[in-house]
């Protein structure tokens, strides 16, 4: 079994070396900082209502790189979080949102 690149461990790291566990812990905040940018996005689309928003309102609204926006926007789409109205360019909550929200629902009321 292959470990991913970011989790991958080489004799040198088990030396002890303190810059060893500081690359670690960068790493997993980078995990982390995805997914709460990602949350963040759909947070402020939920917010925005079936009007849904362009690339560039989301940006600005979370404070984003556009690129940054656009890789967090096109993993969301790709798993059914968000869609893209392709005519008027604005993402909306997507299918798989829809359906996390209706089997969470008995839970709150």
């Amino acid at each position: 079994m292959t470990l991913p690149s970011s989790l991958a461990i080489d004799a040198d790291s088990l030396s002890g070396d303190e810059s060893h566990g500081k690359t670690l812990t960068r790493r997993a905040n980078e995990g982390t900082q995805s997914i709460q940018r990602a949350i963040a996005v759909l947070r402020l689309i939920a917010m925005r209502g079936p009007a849904g928003l362009r690339l560039h309102e989301i940006a600005e609204g979370l404070a984003l790189e556009r690129i940054t926006a656009h890789r967090i926007v096109k993993g969301l789409v790709f798993s059914g979080m968000l869609q893209l109205e392709p005519q008027a360019r604005r993402y909306t909550l997507g299918h798989t949102a829809y359906v996390l929200g209706l089997s969470a629902s008995p839970s709150f009321d």
